[in-house]
Order: C-alpha cells, then sequence, then structure tokens
C-alpha cells in the first residue's frame, strides 16, 4: 500500500497522497518498533535508541494524520467552526516528535497515547458530522477512524491488563491500522472519482 500510493502521488501529485504516504510510513515505522522488530532487524547493538524511536515516530503518526485529514477533508480550505481547534491539536502534536529526544520515556508515551485519543476521537466525531451533511468523502472516513480507534484503544486496554492477551489484542493496533489503510485508500479513490465528474 505504501509503494502504490508513492506510484499515485508522483503521478497526480495530490497532497493529499503525499500525507497518506507519509502516515503510512510513520505507522509502519512505528508498528515495527513498538513490535521489536525494528530493533531485531536493523539496530541489535543500539537497544538505547528503542527509547527515542517508538516517541518520536508515534508523534509523527498523530502528525501526518491530522495533515492527512485536513487534506482530505479540505477542512482548511474552509471557514469552518472546528479548523481553529485541529490547528490547536496539530500545534500541540508537532512538539510530540522533538520532546520524544527530550523527555523521558516514561512521561512522553503516556502524554503521547492521551491525544492519540483525543486526536481519533476527535476526527471520529468531525467525520460524523460531515458524513451527516452528505459529504461521501467523509463516510469513508468515519468507518476507517472508527475501525483504527477500536484497534488503538483494544491495544492501550491490553497494556494496562484490563483486557486478556489474545490474538486479537495483540494485534489489534495492526489489525487495525491495516483496516484503517484500506478503506482510506477507498476514500481517496472516491475524492479522485468526485473530482473527475467535477471537472
Amino acid at each position: 500500500m505504501l509503494f502504490y500510493n508513492t506510484f499515485i502521488f508522483i503521478s497526480l501529485r495530490d497532497r493529499v497522497y503525499g500525507f497518506y504516504v507519509l502516515n503510512i510510513f510513520a505507522h509502519i515505522v512505528n508498528s515495527n518498533v513498538y513490535e521489536g522488530v525494528a530493533f531485531k532487524l536493523v539496530w541489535p547493538n543500539y537497544p538505547v535508541l528503542n527509547d527515542y524511536m517508538f516517541p518520536v515516530f508515534n508523534g509523527l503518526v498523530l502528525v501526518t494524520s491530522i495533515l492527512f485529514m485536513f487534506a482530505l477533508l479540505q477542512i482548511l480550505e474552509k471557514p469552518t467552526w472546528y479548523k481553529r481547534y485541529f490547528l490547536v491539536l496539530l500545534a500541540i502534536v508537532s512538539t510530540f516528535p522533538f520532546m520524544g529526544i527530550l523527555l523521558p520515556y516514561s512521561i512522553i508515551v503516556p502524554l503521547e497515547v492521551l491525544f492519540t485519543l483525543i486526536v481519533y476521537i476527535s476526527s471520529l466525531i468531525l467525520g460524523v458530522y460531515l458524513s451527516l451533511k452528505g459529504d461521501r468523502t467523509a463516510m469513508y472516513f468515519t468507518v476507517a477512524v472508527s475501525l483504527f480507534l477500536i484497534g488503538v484503544v483494544s491495544s492501550n486496554l491490553k497494556a494496562l491488563g484490563l483486557l486478556p492477551t489474545n490474538l486479537f489484542t495483540q494485534h489489534a493496533y495492526q489489525i487495525g491500522f491495516f483496516v484503517d489503510m484500506v478503506v482510506l485508500s477507498l476514500a481517496l479513490a472516491q475524492k479522485i472519482d468526485i473530482a473527475q465528474k467535477e471537472r
């Protein structure tokens, strides 16, 4: 999906695809750091890197998620009541990749987890609001965010010991991200189709 959407971005030069590719890349690195795959294959001799790579890329996931949402739903192009709220959220989470280097892991990661929930719940509410107004792209976006949020919440509840460890909870984040990625690709296809029909 990363390469597929990268080729589409190169062909169309549409910034929404650019943000989507950055978001997929940040998710892939973040997931591999979280699972220990990156440590095992890329930097086995530098375990200290894990203390920095996870919070940095977790922060980048939040930043690129908001930027992608801005481009997909064209938030910045409309004088809406929710634009300022999401700009403030973007300003806050944009500091996380830098704070991931400066702050201890035990401080920055819980902060990022909190803002992950805030960002995705806010995105879900916005998606529902725009869907009710008849925005078809927002409908796909709402489904994608809902499924990803289920994965994120399940993964965090398992980490806190509130859900049992099983096949689903062990890989809930990855499952949620995969379904999110596929549904958002459909949303992008819908966006292109609408643009072609308008032309």
